[in-house]
């Protein structure tokens, strides 16, 4: 009865992982670290069929640990601890977050066999998606849940909202500026984190033409695809960014865009 009650007690999480390291091991390890609304979860529904592929799994785990360094509270190697042995228990083939980019540099120094696939929207598609994105899913339960940590990144509380912003500003979201520093940070610490043999970068639009790319850049050799590279479309689109004054928003793009040819 003891030795049943405790495996009963066990994490099945915990569990599964064990298992799956065990008896099923990685066909592929690689992480998708673009920002939200950048196509992570495309490219996790693209390996669902053969793969352990997963969009954005465990996140909680992942804002805790964004807040853990923040308050530098907690140790650096207490941090690689805590991010090798939530990667050894998820034990996935395809990790496809926008989250990963918190813990990049663990993963790139804990795991050097992992390859990175990072897909980057422009500016102005992502400003709109994102927007989108926000307006629709402000009633949700999940939304409302992450909404600090977002305010945070999208430095919500540094950057005053301009004249012609104030729609942004009644709907609660960030500035322009706001957004697109975020955009920016995000994306050039990837590229600046993770070493060039191990990175594969592509524009959101040619995620569906790169498929036989991606695919060789991972080592397999075919892909039973589920066929959908565009697995998270805007329920309804709001035209908020016309709103803005032009060369104002040409001005914000320009300053914190990313020249992406010698990554391509």
């Amino acid at each position: 009865m003891v030795i049943k009650r405790t495996l009963l007690d066990l994490d099945k999480r915990y569990l599964n992982g064990f298992l799956y390291r065990n008896i099923r091991p990685r066909k592929v390890h690689v992480y998708c670290t673009g920002t939200p609304k950048s196509g992570t979860h495309s490219i996790a529904y693209m390996f669902k069929k053969q793969l352990r592929s997963q969009h954005e799994p465990a996140r909680d785990e992942l804002i805790s640990i964004f807040r853990k360094k923040q308050n530098n509270h907690t140790r650096p190697d207490r941090i690689k601890e805590m991010v090798y042995r939530r990667e050894q228990r998820l034990h996935l083939d395809v990790n496809s977050s926008c989250f990963n980019h918190i813990i990049v540099g663990e993963l790139v120094e804990l795991f050097p066999d992992a390859k990175f696939v990072h897909p980057v929207r422009s500016p102005r598609d992502w400003l709109e998606s994102w927007i989108n994105h926000e307006i629709n899913h402000q009633t949700c339960t999940i939304h409302q849940k992450f909404e600090p940590y977002f305010d945070k990144i999208f430095n919500k509380s540094d950057y005053r909202y301009r004249k012609d912003e104030h729609v942004l500003k009644e709907l609660g979201l960030p500035t322009i500026e706001g957004m697109l520093s975020y955009w920016n940070a995000h994306n050039s610490k990837i590229l600046e984190t993770v070493p060039e043999d191990r990175l594969m970068v592509l524009r959101t639009k040619e995620i569906s033409e790169k498929k036989d790319s991606i695919l060789q850049f991972l080592g397999l050799n075919s892909l039973d695809s589920n066929g959908n590279t565009h697995a998270y479309k805007a329920v309804k689109k709001h035209d908020i960014l016309s709103s803005i004054d032009s060369k104002y928003l040409n001005a914000m793009i320009a300053r914190y865009d990313i020249d992406l040819e010698e990554w391509l």
